[in-house]
Order: structure tokens, then C-alpha cells, then sequence
């Protein structure tokens, strides 16, 4: 799905629908959906003039439709007539995409760009024995460093036709870019246990693990679980503080699957 760059606190000002139409310097044959991204750098200025001190920078924060195009070059009329729509000068540009259908959503930290871009693909659950072996091949292309992984891909696999584990990934250009992959706690019923979470090293900064983890934990509430729960090498720090930022708590550090390596369990109440 696409997506736009927008600073703050306009962004914001959408979001409220304060701002029904957002001002640009191009024009875009662009119509739909997209996901309204903060950029990093506020605007300082409008901060202070539309009252406000702090708003997320550098998330993904909601989703708007563009359904057309105003062209403002040559009719300052329109424009000073729509002053209370668009809430900006000129400066900004003779272009207006009018927005409708604005939905906030829960933020997703990922980095922007310039123009209408694309966000990370489409989330989706597996749905077919094909796609299975596509994500048991993805996730066995990495080197994770646990005894006998591969037999414990080839064993997931089957939990995944039996639909006793589910999945939920991400693809782009037909290729899968992320994945995760859970299913009940053996011992615990009202924990829903994480045991695969992997993102291609090249993308990373899209945000693809935010929105696998926040599909998961929606999938977990739904469901009445009152826990999720994850294990991880005690050296993936990158994991780790991804989880905590997602308020994730450590419970205990112990061996699992080699004496010589420490895992890192972490939870989560629901």
C-alpha cells in the first residue's frame, strides 16, 4: 500500500480532520487508499501555532483516501475559499489532494521518503500448502544458530498445514520479506506463544515488524489470550529492544535448547 510523508503536526491535523486537503508542489495521478505517515523533522513553526508540543515523528500513524486533485494555480479565489480545509499559505503548493475516509491507526515506527511510496507490501495469513513451503524455505534461509533447526522447520511446516500453528507475512514483489509464526502455549492456555519472528535484513526500516507483531497481538485479544509470550538469544539485542518497546517485560533467562546459550523470555499482559 502506499504511503505519504507528512510533518507535523499536519499529519495530526488530518488525523483529527482538521485538514481535509493536503497542499504540494506536484500534482499525482494518484487515487486511494495510503497510509499517512509523520515525518521526523516537525514543522517547528505550525507546532507552535496549532498550540501543540509534542506528536509522534517517524511512524506510520493512519490511513486516508485521495479521491481527486485541486489545481490552485491562477485561482487564488478557490484557494482563499478552501483556507479553512487545507489551513496552509500558497508556499506549500498550488496542488490540493482531497482527502476522505482518515482512520487513525496504531503507530508503526518506519522510516518515510519523498512522493507517494510503498509501504512494506501486504500482510497475510497462509492459506495454501504452496505458500507454506514458501515461508518454511524463508525462514530456514536464515541462520539462527538453534540445535537441529532444520528438523524444527520441517516439523513446523506440518503444524502449519494441521493449522495448529498459524502465520501471518508480508510479501513484496511477490517475494516474502517477514514473517511470524505462533500458536497456543503447550501448558498455558491463555498464552499465545511467538516461536518464529524474521524480517529481511534489507528491510528492516519499513516497519514490517511493528505490523507482523501488531496483527499478532490483534489476533490475541480477539481470541482471548491474556499473554503473549516470546524466547530469544540473550545477544539479540536488536529483538529485544524492538519487544520492550512494544512493552514486552524479561520474566527469565535461562538455557532452552543449549547449555552454553541463554535465552531471554519475555511477556506481555493483554
Amino acid at each position: 500500500m502506499k504511503a505519504l510523508s507528512i510533518k507535523q503536526p499536519w499529519a495530526e491535523l488530518i488525523l483529527q480532520e482538521k485538514k481535509r486537503i493536503e497542499l504540494r508542489k506536484w500534482n499525482t495521478k494518484f487515487r486511494g487508499k495510503f497510509f499517512i505517515h509523520s515525518s521526523k523533522i516537525p514543522d517547528v513553526d505550525a507546532m507552535k501555532k496549532f498550540g501543540f508540543n509534542d506528536l509522534p515523528c517517524g511512524f506510520i500513524l493512519g490511513k486516508a483516501e485521495i479521491i481527486d486533485v485541486k489545481n490552485y494555480k491562477d485561482n487564488k479565489y478557490e484557494f482563499e475559499k478552501d483556507k479553512n480545509l487545507h489551513l496552509a499559505t500558497s508556499d506549500w503548493g498550488n496542488f490540493g489532494f482531497i482527502l476522505k475516509n482518515v482512520e487513525r491507526i496504531k503507530p508503526i515506527e518506519c522510516n518515510g521518503n519523498l512522493g507517494f511510496w510503498d509501504f512494506g507490501g501486504n500482510i497475510f495469513t497462509t492459506d495454501s500448502s504452496e505458500k507454506i513451503n514458501q515461508i518454511c524455505e524463508y525462514i530456514e534461509s536464515f541462520d539462527l544458530d538453534y540445535p537441529n533447526y532444520k528438523t524444527w522447520v520441517a516439523k513446523c511446516k506440518n503444524e502449519l498445514i494441521s493449522n495448529y500453528k498459524k502465520c501471518f507475512f508480508v510479501e513484496k514483489n511477490k517475494k516474502i520479506i517477514g514473517s511470524i509464526i505462533f500458536q497456543p502455549h503447550k501448558k498455558e492456555k491463555n498464552i499465545l506463544e511467538i516461536k518464529n519472528f524474521r524480517v529481511s535484513l534489507e528491510h528492516r526500516e519499513e516497519g514490517i515488524g511493528s505490523r507482523l507483531y501488531n496483527e499478532t497481538e490483534r489476533y490475541a485479544r480477539e481470541r482471548g489470550f491474556k499473554i503473549i509470550q516470546i524466547d530469544t538469544h540473550e545477544n539479540n539485542q536488536e529483538l529485544i529492544e524492538f519487544l520492550i518497546k512494544k512493552s514486552f517485560k524479561v520474566i527469565e533467562r535461562k538455557s532452552l535448547y543449549e547449555k552454553i546459550q541463554v535465552e531471554i523470555i519475555l511477556q506481555k499482559n493483554l
